[in-house]
């Protein structure tokens, strides 16, 4: 009889669902989110450009709004100054930021986009420590348990849940997860305490496996000209004796250590062409496709099936269709999604409704065993 397999889609609510005393933005809330940290000035910097490019908004900006660049990188800077600009902008339209990265790389500034991801990588590094994983844990434990093979498709820039596979896989014989072999591709390791590069690159097959079609803030890749991405297979930042994989909150000091190394995230339907064309890319996606084909359950874990993944929900959809036989089950798990929603995903995976479980009180109910069946 051969193993079972385990899809895992899995979206920014995750993350989300793991907040303690730090707020967690989704794409959604990102920009007003990202307020709550304007005193660092990291953060104050990517708002400051943001607010530079009026057309982003849509929206005419108040005067001590539009002078706020000119004013941002002020020390000392008043700080109640910095509450009342951070009042300003949570008034503003709301924007995705995934939407607003994707029109600045399709634009004339598209490097602006990339830089941004210095801004992300900032605000997930600040909120990591405060990040509540004991649901998440707990989750993984019940499903190593039953053995098979377990894919995660994880369109998160952070690695909340890259973290929490590498620990909660160390007390299981098998399946393992590490951030060498772990991602789809064979990568080289890089400790961020003590600058040393581990090339001696291991191969092998695991049972566990998580795929990031988008990238990660724990990935570094080289870039040339105006941060323009060379085909290299990425480096992973990591940290310690134990090799966990994490971020580096100071990324300036990549520069001087590593050469001109980007963080390497792209927006969902943004991305160059040469980019898109990446070996280890491509392998991510192929990787993906057959996941979706062989899985026999798959669990929708806090993705929101936005409009800006719609390349994603075609490659799911392609890949279904391809499959031998039905999915046994399809777990939905979301936080107070519209009934609209969960027809979309049964569409997306062409289950009947028989064979869905919804969970629509969020990720740490479904973990405390709370469900409504569609």
């Amino acid at each position: 009889m051969s193993e079972k397999k385990y899809a895992y889609i899995v979206g920014a609510g995750l993350t989300k669902a793991l907040e303690g005393r730090l707020p967690v933005p989704l794409m959604v809330d990102f920009i007003p989110v990202m307020t709550e940290y304007i005193q660092n000035p990291v953060a104050r910097a990517a708002l400051a450009r943001l607010v530079q490019h009026e057309n982003v908004w849509g929206w005419p900006l108040a005067t001590e709004l539009r002078d706020f660049p000119k004013h941002s990188g002020a020390q000392p800077i008043d700080p109640l100054y910095l509450e009342r600009v951070a009042r300003l902008i949570k008034r503003l339209p709301a924007r995705n930021i995934e939407e607003v990265l994707v029109e600045f790389d399709q634009g004339p500034d598209w490097s602006l986009g990339r830089r941004f991801a210095f801004a992300i990588n900032q605000i997930f590094s600040l909120t990591d420590s405060s990040l509540e994983y004991c649901h998440l844990e707990t989750f993984l434990r019940s499903q190593f348990a039953m053995g098979g093979k377990h894919t995660f498709i994880s369109f998160n820039y952070d690695v909340a849940l890259d973290k929490c596979l590498q620990r909660v896989s160390k007390d299981f014989a098998s399946p393992k997860w590490r951030p060498s072999e772990g991602y789809g591709f064979v990568a080289a390791t890089w400790d961020r305490g003590t600058g040393a590069l581990d090339v001696n690159k291991r191969s092998g097959s695991s049972q566990v496996i998580l795929l990031k079609p988008h990238g990660s803030l724990s990935w570094l890749v080289p870039f040339t000209e105006n941060y323009r991405f060379k085909n290299q297979t990425p480096m992973v930042i990591v940290d310690g004796a134990d090799d966990l994989v994490a971020y580096h909150p100071e990324f300036e000091e990549l520069f001087l250590n590593l050469g001109q190394n980007g963080v390497f995230v792209i927006p969902p339907g943004g991305g160059q062409s040469c980019e898109m064309e990446m070996e280890f890319l491509r392998d991510v996606l192929r990787r993906e496709e057959e996941c979706l084909q062989e899985a026999d359950e798959v669990f929708v874990i806090g993705w929101s099936l936005p409009p800006t993944d719609a390349e994603q929900a075609c490659l799911m959809r392609t890949s279904v269709a391809r499959r031998r036989k039905p999915l046994d089950q399809v777990a939905i798990i979301n936080y107070l999604a519209p009934v609209e929603y969960f027809d979309r995903v049964l569409e997306l995976f062409s289950v009947p409704k028989g064979h869905v479980n919804a969970f629509n009180d969020g990720f740490r109910d479904f973990v405390r065993g709370a469900s409504v069946g569609l």
